[in-house]
């Protein structure tokens, strides 16, 4: 590497060592910073790993089916603060509870996996993640399980079409919903990439399907999901931002 001129005092940019010193360092190899990096230059290597990255976007789904909705709306119709008889309902649709995959409570006849117990149902239908990213490693288990299946170079709009399209399905089957729109995704300011939510009354309970970001990825992926749990009649229905806290 060419040998780089002490910084003497008064050495700013705009300079003649200052272009000294950028032609040296780009004679080495090294290029400008990315925008949204802190360092002053990248070197050669980092360039090199870059270049060679081979990480791929996915989204995996798993359909819901006129059926399985219609198991979902019948449970909706239960006390879901009675988890003993709530277990029991899905345990009589045929629901699985055995080497269920990430430690779900169950896992529906189609395979999704099933979150609940504290008053709560939580069931992801859809995933987007990075498959060879820093996070996750080059194995697509989402896209293996049993009823799912995944879709390499996936744009957002993937996973926006699933969420449309489960929407479509619950109001097919209770109406349109009490309650429908969307947000900025968590953490984007720009407000470029949306996530909606949809939601319907059920007695005593509050159904919604929506988007956030997947606690079991810690927060690396996005899901689309579908979350029931009790809401007392007399209470209005959230707005966008709580039935976002809702889901998340």
């Amino acid at each position: 590497m060419p040998q780089l001129p002490r910084q003497e005092p008064g050495f700013n940019e705009g300079t003649d060592g200052s272009a000294v010193l950028r032609d040296l360092v780009r004679a080495a190899g090294w290029t400008p910073p990315h925008r949204d990096r802190e360092e002053t230059y990248v070197t050669a290597a980092v360039v090199e790993d870059e270049e060679d990255d081979d990480s791929r976007d996915y989204v995996a789904g798993c359909p819901l089916t006129p059926q399985l909705v219609q198991e979902i709306v019948g449970l909706a119709e239960l006390d879901w603060e009675d988890w003993e008889a709530a277990d029991a309902a899905m345990r009589r649709l045929g629901w699985r509870d055995d080497e269920s995959p990430l430690e779900a409570s169950f896992v529906t006849g189609v395979g999704h996996l099933v979150f609940g117990g504290d008053g709560c149902f939580y069931m992801p239908f859809a995933h987007a993640y990075c498959l060879g990213c820093d996070f996750h490693g080059t194995e697509d288990f989402r896209g293996d399980f049993p009823g799912w299946s995944s879709q390499a170079d996936a744009g957002r709009d993937v996973l926006d079409a699933h969420v449309n399209a489960a929407v479509d399905r619950f109001a097919e089957r209770l109406g349109p919903p009490h309650r429908d729109g969307s947000k900025q995704k968590l953490g984007n300011e720009t407000g470029e990439y949306l996530w909606r939510f949809a939601a319907w009354r059920i007695g005593g309970n509050l159904l919604v399907v929506g988007q956030g970001l997947d606690a079991l990825s810690y927060y690396q992926d996005e899901h689309a999901l579908v979350c029931m749990g009790p809401l007392s009649p007399d209470a209005p229905i959230p707005d966008i931002d709580g039935l976002a806290d809702f889901v998340c």
